[in-house]
């Protein structure tokens, strides 16, 4: 489920099952099974957000893989 306002830049990967809500998402970004993306705030190029992740702020996001 993909749900604005979002941005989303090219090369976006959604998986089975997850959620994205009100975020910005830069080139080359991930987001696993069953993981959810929720909140104001940016996933940065090269992001991965892992399997049944839940990611609400910057510094969750900031925290997170990237390629």
């Amino acid at each position: 489920v993909i749900h604005g306002p979002v941005s989303i830049g090219d090369n976006f990967v959604a998986e089975d099952d997850c959620v994205v809500f009100q975020a910005t998402i830069e080139n080359n970004v991930t987001v696993r099974t069953g993981a959810t993306v929720a909140g104001n705030f940016v996933l940065r190029e090269g992001t991965i957000v892992p399997e049944s992740a839940v990611v609400t702020n910057q510094d969750e996001a900031d925290a997170l893989p990237i390629r």
